[in-house]
């Protein structure tokens, strides 16, 4: 697993890369981020693909039983009307 660390950050280059690039968003919450502060817990998760009609037929079973959903399509471009649905993701905490 690859871990990161946030610290001894260059505030000088940081402001000129964000205005450079239109990162406004970005720039402000990196700039209130409390450096001291302790890291949250570590992501884990279990990824499964699905590709065929027994998984996706568990995977509905599954997701039907849950209270709360989260459901993200991957698609081949923004236009809705030219690009193509290459995934569906789903997460709920178990």
């Amino acid at each position: 697993m690859l871990t990161g660390t946030i610290g001894d950050m260059d505030f000088e280059r940081l402001n000129g890369l964000s205005d450079e690039f239109g990162f406004n968003r970005l720039k402000k919450r990196l700039m209130e981020m409390d450096l001291d502060a302790e890291p949250p817990p570590a992501w884990e998760a279990d990824y499964v693909l699905v590709s065929d009609t027994d998984q996706l037929k568990e995977l509905v079973a599954v997701i039907s039983n849950q209270p709360l959903l989260s459901i993200d399509t991957e698609t081949t471009g923004l236009n809705p009307r030219t690009a193509d649905l290459v995934g569906i993701s789903f997460a709920w905490e178990t």
